[in-house]
């Protein structure tokens, strides 16, 4: 009889025993809710930078995504309408996994579960902070696994947005199987987890980190930032900077790679939040070593980019009070010095520069500063130095013939848009300038030439057209000279000085007629134009 009955009962566990329960969408937010908190990041600056959510995995710890707390100075957890401050523990960036440690907030911890028994079709819930909105449920189910490299990706139903990154997501039972993480937009209940495995191992992973992390000393990381520097992989040297400072909050070298890499994804993407993150990174590398001048130079150029000028003036000189004998803080402060229109500075500036080391920049940068002050002379000794260092920069070789028609030497003017040609002939403005050139040597014929190939370079320069239809008149070619003007007309109607030039090509060729309507004309585009024109043309 005893054994009948141990066996009953042995039947009854194996029954019953094992099953679970399954349990309502109020169960489950009523069981787990409370173990759930909303982040709340801030920049650098203070102001608030985006919210998130994390879930209680133990004492004092919470989960959460990387990504809600990335880029942040400061972070704190919001759990039943107090504030705590708290400290990045553990992560894995790649994986986009991270734990943070958070002092008496006398939470609940979740249960973990398993994706290891999950089907498509199970049914889950995912508690968060979307758009904000504290401790939201949202029900859903498994819609399909997707394998990556560590492991699977849940994919499910359920709805998360912004905010929603970093809560969790329960299976029936309650227990945590993930984190929700991202969605796509453009599709329909796109919607990914992580999974809870993840976040075990997340210890683990993070140790041999840090084992390996213990051996790498500040050079190599500086070794590593520089390599990605050589390569230009700008996104590669923020990935590695923000690695860097998030594990030495306090290096100052770790940010200012930080805001080189900010810097010039601002400039590849031409993003101007970008430049305002460089500039966050370098004040705080300062904050740390305010005798640091690379970060002194790199934050004026930043501000020079961002056209604040006096900013970046303050920030190349204080670079210079620290280390007189810099040559980049002396050339950027004379590009400063260009942009605001102290050209005289500017020339002091560069020569400065260049008594430190002779660069091709430099002299071109003293050519332009001595063109703008009108000592030509002068800018043509810079631009010829800049040319003994690279004599194929064509640029130089248009700015140096630039400087010798302003300074009445057109031979020269010549031969310097010519050497330019023969390095860049496709480069319309020095075609055009060359036109104009022979054009005031009175070489018409071969100013044609030049402007012809300007357009055939660029056919919608309306100016190139005026200039060929001046030069059509000088050689008395009227027909071409009206086909010239109306070309320019076609392509700007109210550009005044292509009618002036039409209306005086009509008069010469004897078509009068036409001659008051092109005065009609000018009344309304340039009455001051047309009244020369009337005294020039109609009046007999």
């Amino acid at each position: 009889m005893k054994k009948g009955l141990q066996f009953f009962f042995v039947i009854v566990v194996l029954l019953f025993g094992t099953s679970s329960y399954s349990k309502t969408a109020s169960e489950v937010f009523e069981a787990v809710s409370s173990s759930v908190v909303v982040i709340q990041t801030y920049d650098i600056k203070g102001n608030d930078q985006g919210l998130g959510s994390g879930v209680i995995i133990e004492k004092d710890l919470i989960v959460t995504n990387c990504h809600v707390i990335e880029d942040s100075a400061k972070i704190q957890v919001v759990y039943k309408g107090k504030q705590y401050l708290t400290i990045v523990k553990d992560t894995d960036w790649d994986l986009d996994i991270c734990t943070l440690t958070v002092n008496g907030i006398n939470a609940p911890s979740v249960v973990k579960g398993s994706t290891n028994r999950l089907k498509v079709g199970t049914k889950v819930f995912a508690i968060g902070a979307p758009q904000g909105l504290e401790l939201t449920l949202s029900e859903g189910i498994i819609s399909s696994f997707r394998p990556v490299d560590s492991g699977q990706y849940l994919q499910i139903s359920a709805p998360i947005s912004p905010g929603s990154s970093g809560g969790g997501l329960f299976d029936e039972e309650g227990k945590l199987i993930g984190l929700p993480t991202f969605y796509i937009t453009e599709g329909q209940q796109l919607n990914f987890a992580v999974p809870v495995e993840w976040i075990n191992e997340l210890p683990k992973r993070n140790k041999e980190k840090s084992e390996i992390g213990d051996t790498t000393s500040n050079d190599s990381l500086s070794d590593k930032a520089e390599k990605f520097i050589t390569k230009n992989d700008w996104q590669g040297l923020l990935d590695h900077s923000l690695y860097w400072t998030k594990a030495q909050p306090k290096e100052y070298k770790a940010w200012f790679y930080q805001g080189f890499a900010y810097y010039m994804l601002s400039l590849k993407l031409k993003n101007a939040e970008k430049r305002s993150e460089a500039i966050d990174a370098y004040k705080y590398a300062l904050q740390i070593n305010p005798e640091y001048t690379p970060a002194w130079v790199n934050i004026g150029n930043v501000y020079l980019e961002d056209g604040q000028y006096d900013e970046a003036i303050k920030a190349h000189k204080k670079a210079l009070s620290i280390e007189k004998e810099n040559m980049a803080a002396w050339d950027n402060l004379g590009r400063d010095y260009m942009k605001i229109g102290q050209y005289s500075e500017a020339v002091n500036c560069f020569k400065q520069a260049l008594s430190i080391y002779s660069y091709e920049d430099g002299w071109s940068f003293l050519g332009d500063a001595y063109c703008k002050i009108s000592q030509y002379a002068e800018a043509i000794k810079a631009y010829q130095e800049a040319l003994r260092i690279n004599p194929a920069n064509a640029t130089i070789w248009f700015d140096i013939g630039v400087a010798y028609g302003n300074n009445n030497q057109h031979d020269k003017e010549i031969e310097a848009y010519r050497q330019a040609l023969r390095i860049d002939p496709t480069d319309e403005y020095t075609w055009h300038n060359l036109g104009l050139t022979y054009y005031e040597t009175f070489q018409y014929d071969e100013a044609i030439k030049a402007l012809k190939q300007a357009l055939a370079i660029s056919p919608g320069d309306a100016n190139t057209w005026i200039n060929l239809g001046s030069i059509y008149v000088q050689k008395s070619q009227y027909t071409e000279a009206i086909q010239a003007c109306k070309k320019a007309i076609s392509i700007d109607p109210k550009m005044s000085s292509a009618w002036y030039i039409l209306g005086g090509a009509y008069d010469l060729s004897g078509q009068t007629g036409n001659v008051m309507e092109v005065y009609k004309t000018l009344k309304k585009l340039d009455p001051e134009k047309a009244e020369k024109f009337f005294n020039g043309f109609v009046l007999p």
